[in-house]
């Protein structure tokens, strides 16, 4: 993913590590897609959200309240946060999976967006992305409201379309098609003076966050 400072710190610069090389861990197994024709990003990308999807149907309390958590809180609360939630998981994998974590808490939205039968009905007012960081101002909390903005307007715009691309599995001709007609979108609802540039998983996890929090779903954050 390529991302423009210092947001790119931000989201590499604090990752998951999952499992250890040779360790095996009972319960769900956990495995890539095979074949040749899928990528290694791809593989990758298909790898995250089935892990995350054992993640949150193991403990959904805790994932609900891992996301509805201030995006800004101290680094120390956050990680102790992750362990409780990968820490004993009933998922089977071998070696080890790096999660960035902004990627790994988009897909936690995406499988919890996906679970609920939602109309194409959106809350109003439209969500203020303010009420989910402690400081409007800080450098991270800007990065984090400058890619809700975008993606809040999206999925203002287009509810249908900014499904369509969360929905199909990675590298698909479905998720290439979304993708498509999500361009017109991104460029008419891109925030003004904002620095970014998206990637598929990217889009992914902002685009899951929204249509969650514009559909009215989960806790409501606490000022």
């Amino acid at each position: 993913m390529k991302l423009r400072k210092p947001l790119l710190a931000c989201i590499l610069g604090a990752s998951i590590i999952s499992g250890a090389a040779g360790q095996r861990r009972s319960g769900e197994e956990i495995t890539p897609p095979s074949g040749s024709d899928v990528s290694a990003v791809t593989r990758a990308r298909i790898l995250v959200q089935r892990f995350t999807k054992c993640v949150v149907e193991a403990q959904t309390a805790r994932a609900l309240a891992y996301i509805d958590a201030k995006y800004d809180r101290p680094g120390e609360d956050g990680k102790k946060a992750r362990r409780a939630l990968i820490n004993d998981l009933p998922c089977a994998f071998d070696g080890k999976m790096e999660l960035p974590v902004f990627l790994f808490r988009g897909e936690m939205f995406r499988v919890l967006y996906l679970k609920e039968d939602v109309a194409d009905r959106l809350v109003e007012p439209a969500i203020d992305y303010k009420a989910f960081v402690i400081d409007p101002q800080a450098p991270n909390s800007v990065e984090y409201l400058n890619m809700m903005a975008l993606a809040g307007c999206v999925v203002r715009s287009n509810v249908g379309v900014a499904r369509a691309y969360v929905v199909p599995d990675p590298g698909t001709a479905a998720e290439t098609e979304a993708l498509s007609a999500l361009q017109p979108l991104l460029g008419s609802c891109f925030p003004a003076g904002a620095s970014m540039k998206v990637s598929r998983p990217f889009l992914t996890a902002i685009l899951s966050e929204a249509l969650y929090r514009e559909h009215g779903l989960g806790l409501t954050a606490q000022p």
